[in-house]
Parts: C-alpha cells; structure tokens; sequence
C-alpha cells in the first residue's frame, strides 16, 4: 500500500506541471514538453501551482521559474516538498549557481535559461 501515486515511469513520458508568470515563457515550455509527448498542466503563479497539484495527483514533475512575485519558485518547491513530496520538482532560472537575491541556489534539480528540448530530456532523465 502506497501514501500517494505512483510516480515511476519506464516510458519517459511523464504528467508535467509547468509555471511560470510569464505568459510567452509558459507558452513555449507547454509546447516544447508536449511536443516531447508528455503531458502538460500550467500555471502562472506558485499559489495557483500548489492548487493545480492538489486537484491532479497525476502530476510526476513540476518546472518552475524561480523569480516569480507572489510565491518564488524556491518557496514553491518548499510547499511541494512538504504537501507533495513525490513531486519532482526543477527550478528554471537565468540566475545560474546563485538566485535573484544573490544567494546559492538549494540542491534542486535545475535548467538553466534559456534551455531547450535536449535540456529537458537531460534533466528529465536525472531525476
């Protein structure tokens, strides 16, 4: 008996939710990530992210953008780490080692912007 779903998959092709407060940024993380088959939620704030999950215990991945207002993408990641800690979660950000506040980043699994379709498929497969 398991506490939640089962996030393994053998198949490579995973329910992703992605966010991000940029509408344009969101649009083409969507399209590259169906385009790589799988299959996409969205949300463009941490707030509406952390509601997304709760009503879809599908959801394997979460890629957030880092510098969000509201809730950051680190203080995302916290909540899914303590609500939903099956979630993987990746921190996309242009910020590199350190974050917008010139802190080092935590130990998140990371795309660095701008990324592309072999940069997903590459952090995909770490996790």
């Amino acid at each position: 008996m398991t506490d939640g779903p089962d996030n393994s998959n053998s198949s490579g092709v995973f329910t992703v939710l992605a966010v991000d407060d940029d509408a344009l940024v969101r649009f083409g993380m969507v399209a590259m990530l169906e385009e790589l088959g799988h299959v996409v939620h969205e949300a463009s704030s941490g707030s509406e992210a952390i509601t997304c999950l709760a009503e879809n215990p599908a959801i394997q991945i979460v890629v957030t953008d880092q510098a969000m207002p509201g809730m950051s993408g680190l203080e995302l990641i916290d909540e899914m780490r303590r609500r939903f800690p099956s979630v993987r979660p990746v921190l996309a950000t242009g910020y590199g080692a350190s974050g917008a506040d010139g802190k080092p980043l935590p130990n998140v699994p990371r795309l660095n912007k701008p990324y592309t379709q072999d940069d997903i498929v590459a952090i995909f497969a770490e996790l």
